[in-house]
């Protein structure tokens, strides 16, 4: 009820998420809200010699093995650069060649009421869905397994509006009718397209469009998913607006 009426008692109750592997890219993004506290690794406490990249998927969907052989090539040469400059007797801290991709350890203690704010604002179809579902996933699942109605307060994106069991307002119209016409290579939002009752292009990329599918059936409210057709259990199954 205290998350309902959104009241100020909803922050009694918080939370503290050990976040391993989280690339600086998906830090930087993190600490935008300014209603949480944070702890993270510093630099000096990693070897940057032999640090652990952080590749999102969208590399390989876009641009194919090639551009997973420049990307590994690029972070192996950034590598080489910390071992060249050590050995030069630099001190590595002050190197700071480290790119956002590079992986380390994040804190995050936050309130109930502040979550349930960034949570939902990054389960947009918009937002970038490689870089925060992963963490996204873990948490809500977690939330769900302290009380399955929570899973329905973490898993609805705030630019659509739903009533009845549909979806009656999409806040991305403009962008989502330039995917829809090839003018951003995107996929299309299944909820702007159950917005409008329409298909998507049949020159649409699907194999990406699956891809995002799958990190958002996970997270959507049942609600969402029963307006698409989805089945969690059943991610391959196609749902009403998933093809032609």
């Amino acid at each position: 009820m205290n998350l309902l009426a959104n009241v100020p008692s909803a922050e009694s109750v918080t939370f503290n998420f050990a976040i391993h592997d989280c690339s600086v890219g998906l830090r930087e993004q993190i600490v935008r809200s300014k209603l949480s506290s944070y702890w993270t690794q510093t630099s000096r406490t990693a070897d940057l010699r032999s640090m652990d990249i952080h590749m999102s998927n969208s590399i390989e969907a876009y641009g194919g093995q090639e551009a997973v052989e420049v990307y590994e090539y690029v972070a192996e040469t950034i590598r080489e650069g910390y071992r060249k400059m050590a050995e030069l007797g630099v001190p590595l801290e002050e190197v700071r060649l480290a790119p956002e991709a590079r992986v380390h350890r994040v804190m995050w203690m936050t309130d109930t009421r502040a979550l349930m704010l960034v949570i939902n604002k990054r389960l947009d179809w918009m937002s970038q869905a490689t870089l925060w579902t992963p963490i996204i996933e873990d948490m809500v699942q977690a939330l769900r397994n302290v009380d399955p109605m929570l899973g329905e307060f973490f898993g609805n994106p705030p630019g659509v509006k739903i009533r009845d069991g549909r979806v009656v307002d999409h806040a991305y119209d403009n962008e989502n009718e330039d995917r829809l016409y090839g003018r951003d290579p995107q996929p299309v939002d299944p909820l702007w397209l159950a917005y409008k009752g329409i298909k998507p292009n049949p020159d649409s990329n699907f194999k990406l469009y699956d891809q995002m599918k799958g990190y958002y059936i996970k997270l959507w409210s049942n609600e969402i998913l029963d307006i698409l057709g989805w089945d969690r259990s059943n991610p391959g199954k196609l749902g009403h607006y998933d093809r032609p």
